[in-house]
């Protein structure tokens, strides 16, 4: 759309709609919005790529949040799911979920290898533990891991509330659970800051 394709613009909306309907007709009950395999990663891919039919859409993200809560706030999602699932509990309403998530140092999560004595995010959760140390896992692991760096997303776009739609810029930051926040990024445009604090049910932007 953004080139002026407008034949290639109708034809990837067609695609986008059939596969999306297949989808749903495959993989979503139309009635509870579950998932057949009812996962963290099932609710989080999903959503992110607005697979959901409209109809359910809502009851996925609290599919989501379920999920999320059963685990008691640890995380159960691959490489490929772990990225979307915070923006999706934020998406979604369910801020204080995402929170817990973020914050917990229980394994998995980000938190536990900082137990662990990590100062980079690892390609395992358990790559190197204070028990078992190394584990032979060495071999294949690495210590400096962009995968699940992929959080650092939901802190620009959610926690500081910085989010970009082509040359539009919007500014809406969630003020759950932290206390504190500040950070920014280089654009086209220039650079991009926001900062708060919170302090006696106030809130400092």
């Amino acid at each position: 759309a953004l080139t002026g394709r407008i034949s290639d613009e109708k034809y990837y909306l067609e695609l986008f709609n059939k596969t999306k309907a297949f989808w749903n007709e495959k993989f979503v009950d139309p009635k509870s919005g579950m998932t057949c395999c009812d996962t963290q990663g099932s609710y989080s891919i999903g959503l992110s790529f607005d697979m959901f039919d409209n109809n359910v859409k809502k009851a996925a993200f609290a599919h989501l949040d379920r999920k999320v809560r059963e685990a008691d706030y640890t995380l159960t999602t691959g490489f490929f799911s772990t990225g979307p699932i915070l923006p999706m509990l934020s998406s979604g309403g369910y801020n204080e979920t995402a929170y817990k998530l973020m914050t917990s140092t229980k394994c998995p999560g980000w938190l536990y290898p900082v137990t662990q004595g990590a100062t980079t995010i690892w390609e395992r959760w358990d790559s190197f533990t204070h028990e078992k140390g190394f584990g032979g896992l060495c071999s294949m692991n690495s210590f400096n891991h962009y995968s699940f760096g992929c959080v650092l997303n939901w802190f620009y776009e959610y926690v500081l509330g910085i989010k970009l739609d082509g040359e539009h810029i919007t500014i809406k930051p969630i003020f759950t659970g932290f206390k504190s926040a500040g950070g920014g990024f280089e654009t086209s445009f220039g650079t991009i800051e926001t900062a708060y604090e919170t302090s006696g049910g106030k809130v400092r932007f």
